[in-house]
């Protein structure tokens, strides 16, 4: 369905990218929209699975009654020819020539829309069918070209400015971006000194496909996965104590990655219970919390291991971990939320049952890595 929208002149976005701000009916909306949703497999995409509670309840009220819906959706053709239809304050938009709309922001509107819609013609309700369709949507419409990755930083840029965007979200543009040698992302992360956090990304896509204690227990941005699991950005942060080690300074991110899967190997050879896919989400090891302290343990348990009699002193192979990381396991003792003195795994238990999941906040998490380290100075290798 071709049509005429009257649009007044955008912001310039990045890289110049044209924008324009507009009232386009809804029917052209959802009858032209795709949403790029990322797929970590093959690290296309970028946007969520959306919430399909929160669209129908939309979409009951959007029926029933005229909702207004006053913030900007956010559309992007991928086709720059479209911006020479442009002209005295109507775009000629062609789907057909100038092609599909990817809508960045604004998806849960849309796709309520588009299930008002068809609510009102499987009633055969014609008042309500023409009202929705001829709804106007206040949307902004950029032109990036056949460029994802421009479209990417675009929603990026837009959302960073106007309201914060997930943080997982975030941590995965600026990974992919930087990965795929977008000149400007290099420069102002090399400028802000968070280099450390693009190899932390890359060192955490590895584990989630080549570690057996992380093997799809890293999220994606929207990815649903089963209990254990952290987020991808906070895995990226955690892994500072690593990426930023002098003891690995030039080290590839194989290499790195090969140390951290390495350091948990251990710990799961010694404790299987605690990663098994039956077990692992009784136990909080793998919470962000713990993952995060567990790290900053790795500089003790590096110099531990270099000053040990261990047959194995590579910091690659999971035997050089395996005495060490058993050892400080079964060293851990408290007393849980129903009063019962418990140590070793049982430590680390999720809920009532375990000591580990109280120790979340910052100043607790401090609590619990003076402990571990105590524990690491104990421990006789």
């Amino acid at each position: 369905m071709k049509a005429d929208i009257t649009y007044i002149d955008g912001p310039e976005l990045s890289e110049g990218t044209r924008s324009i701000i507009c009232s386009v009916e809804a029917q052209i909306l959802t009858n032209n929209q795709v949403i790029p949703y990322y797929d970590y497999k093959t690290d296309v995409g970028y946007q969520r699975q959306p919430g399909a509670v929160r669209i129908k309840e939309l979409a009951k009220k959007l029926y029933t009654q005229d909702v207004d819906l006053p913030t900007l959706v956010l559309v992007n053709i991928r086709n720059l020819e479209a911006t020479n239809h442009l002209k005295n304050g109507t775009f000629k938009y062609n789907p057909a020539i100038h092609g599909r709309l990817f809508l960045f922001d604004g998806q849960h509107r849309i796709l309520a829309m588009q299930q008002a819609i068809e609510i009102a013609e499987a009633n055969k309700d014609s008042v309500n069918l023409e009202r929705l369709r001829k709804k106007l949507i206040p949307t902004m419409i950029t032109f990036t070209g056949d460029n994802e990755l421009l479209e990417m930083k675009t929603f990026y840029s837009i959302n960073k400015n106007s309201k914060n965007v997930p943080i997982n979200d975030a941590a995965m543009i600026l990974h992919r971006a930087y990965v795929g040698g977008d000149a400007q992302t290099i420069e102002e992360i090399e400028h802000d000194g968070a280099l450390w956090k693009i190899e932390g990304g890359k060192i955490a896509k590895r584990l989630n496909s080549h570690c057996s204690a992380w093997s799809n227990r890293i999220k994606a941005p929207g990815q649903k996965i089963p209990q254990p699991n952290i987020t991808f950005a906070a895995m990226t942060t955690h892994l500072k104590p690593f990426t930023t080690s002098p003891d690995l300074e030039g080290k590839s991110d194989t290499i790195i990655a090969d140390v951290v899967c390495a350091m948990w190997s251990g710990l799961e050879s010694s404790y299987p219970e605690m990663f098994a896919s039956e077990t692992a989400k009784n136990y909080a090891i793998q919470t962000s919390s713990a993952t995060e302290v567990i790290h900053k343990l790795w500089d003790n348990i590096r110099v531990k291991i270099q000053n040990s009699s261990l047959p194995s002193k590579d910091f690659t192979n999971k035997d050089s971990y395996a005495q060490i990381m058993k050892e400080l396991i079964t060293a851990c003792k408290g007393t849980n939320g129903q009063g019962d003195d418990v140590s070793g795994t049982d430590f680390w238990r999720k809920g009532k049952l375990g000591v580990a999941g109280t120790y979340t906040s910052n100043s607790a998490k401090g609590t619990l890595l003076a402990i571990l380290k105590g524990h690491l100075s104990d421990i006789s290798v």
